[in-house]
C-alpha cells in the first residue's frame, strides 16, 4: 500500500515560502525552505520522493523537516546553530590566550613537544577549564604553532632507491608535461 502523500500546514502561503527561500542566506536553512516549497506547490505538489532526490536528502530527512514545520512552522526551519551562544563563544578569554602562547614558546615540563594532550591538561591545572584535546590542538592552531615532527613513515614504504628505480622504470611510460 503506498503511503499517503504528506501534508504541509498553511502556515505560510506559497508566495511567502518562495520568499523565504529566495532571502534565505544559510545553505542548510535554504534547502529546508526548498523541500517545504517543493511539497507544498500549490498545483503540483511533489512526492517525498521526487523532494529527496531533488534536495539531496534522505526520504526520513524529507519527512523529519516536513514534520518540524507542521508543528513549530517557520521557525523549525531556522538553522538552530546560529541560536547557541554558546557555540561561537571561545573557552579561554584574551588574556588567557596571551598567557597560553607566552608559556607555549618554551617546551613543556617533560621537554618533548607541545601536544593537543598536553595543552589540554596545562589549561585544566593553570585556568580550570576542562578541554577536549582537540579543542587544545585547535588552540594551539589559533597560537599561530603547528605540529612540529614529520609524519611517520610506514615500516613497508619503499626506501629513496627504490623510489627513483621505480620512477626511472616510468620514463618510457608517461609523457612528460
Amino acid at each position: 500500500m503506498p503511503r499517503r502523500r504528506t501534508q504541509i500546514s498553511p502556515h505560510l502561503d506559497y508566495a511567502d515560502l518562495t520568499q523565504r527561500y529566495i532571502q534565505c542566506q544559510d545553505a542548510g536553512e535554504k534547502n529546508r525552505w526548498l523541500v517545504i516549497r517543493l511539497l507544498s506547490h500549490p498545483k503540483t505538489p511533489m512526492s517525498i520522493e521526487q523532494t529527496a532526490e531533488i534536495c539531496g536528502l534522505s526520504c526520513s530527512g524529507v519527512r523529519k523537516i516536513a514534520r518540524r514545520y507542521n508543528v513549530e512552522g517557520a521557525v523549525g526551519l531556522v538553522n538552530r546553530q546560529r541560536l547557541n551562544p554558546g557555540g561561537n563563544r571561545l573557552a579561554l578569554s584574551d588574556e588567557q590566550q596571551q598567557e597560553l602562547q607566552q608559556r607555549l614558546q618554551s617546551p613543556p615540563e617533560d621537554g618533548g613537544l607541545w601536544s593537543g594532550p598536553k595543552v589540554g591538561e596545562y589549561i585544566e591545572t593553570y585556568f580550570g577549564i576542562s578541554l577536549h584535546s582537540s579543542t587544545a590542538w585547535k588552540y594551539l592552531r589559533r597560537l599561530g604553532l603547528s605540529l612540529q615532527v614529520p609524519r611517520p613513515v610506514h615500516h613497508q614504504s619503499a626506501t629513496l632507491e627504490q623510489q627513483a628505480e621505480f620512477k626511472a622504470g616510468l620514463a618510457g611510460h608517461v609523457i612528460p608535461n
